[in-house]
């Protein structure tokens, strides 16, 4: 699941493309550990967790700066 979670953040990282961010994931949990990756720190969430197959969801990114844990703003997935 680990080796998942960071094939997925390398994804992330490496594909750029637009991405809106609504705000509105207070109920969403972490699916697995923490990524660090070019300064910033990456953690899927998701909502229902775990994800149920055949069950509508979101998965989440949360990227934060790695210096003062701040949210990430300006950029692009």
């Amino acid at each position: 699941m680990i080796v998942r979670l960071l094939a997925l953040a390398l994804a992330l990282a490496l594909l750029p493309a637009s991405a809106g961010a609504h705000g509105e994931h207070g109920g969403a949990a972490p699916l697995g550990a923490v990524v660090t990756l070019g300064g910033y720190q990456i953690e899927l969430l998701s909502h229902p967790a775990p994800p149920a197959r055949g069950q509508a969801g979101h998965v989440i990114a949360k990227v934060l700066r790695s210096d003062g844990l701040d949210p990430a703003t300006g950029g692009e997935v």
